[in-house]
């Protein structure tokens, strides 16, 4: 009888499922693609990202940003509120057509974290698979001029339901504190010229 449980212990052992979810945030290795590594389930293979329309759309509370503006970034839901939320990310900001993050991230929610892809704090991910919805709120900064950018983010609901790379509106950079002082200038030249 003895002989015979572990026969069963080894065979189980052995023929253990790999799954490769990653309950604790994506890895540095997505940071490019933004796929998640997770398996079906059923046969061990990696899913693949669902055919329905994504429930989720990533705002930005700005259009335009600064390189030292803070701009706040979140994934608004559109289903019913008992089916709100998800379970995993990894959120960037990307020049237009770039696969490269840029600025920094900073005072992350509460179940999410940062990460480093190109530099540090450049993602945001989940740090456990805990519900996170709409107070989930994202903030950004910029730290020099990348030109038009936008917000690039993955989404998963679940281990086999997710959206890859879902994008926000394009920002672009605003130089305000310059064309204030340029406008300035020019007005009081202007002025100027009139009274003379």
């Amino acid at each position: 009888m003895q002989y015979n449980l572990w026969i069963a212990i080894c065979i189980i052992c052995t023929y253990q499922e790999a799954v490769y979810a990653l309950p604790g945030g994506a890895p540095t290795g997505a940071c490019t693609t933004m796929m998640p590594r997770h398996s079906n389930g059923a046969n061990g293979f990696l899913a693949s990202q669902s055919l329905a329309s994504s429930p989720y759309t990533l705002m930005a509370s700005k259009r335009n940003y600064t390189s030292t503006e803070a701009i706040t970034v979140w994934v608004v839901d559109s289903r019913a509120s008992s089916d709100r939320g998800y379970r995993g990310l990894l959120l960037q900001a990307r020049k237009v057509s770039s696969s490269a993050p840029v600025g920094t991230w900073m005072n992350v929610p509460a179940d999410t974290k940062l990460i480093t892809c190109s530099v540090a704090n450049d993602a945001v991910t989940h740090s456990n698979t805990m519900v996170k919805n709409e107070s989930s709120v994202y903030t950004w900064k910029a730290g020099g001029n990348h030109g038009n950018i936008e917000f690039v983010i993955t989404t998963a609901q679940s281990r086999s339901t997710f959206w890859v790379q879902q994008k926000s509106g394009m920002l672009m950079h605003s130089s305000a504190s310059v064309s204030t002082s340029t406008t300035f200038s020019l007005l009081f030249g202007i002025l100027c010229m009139a009274i003379f």
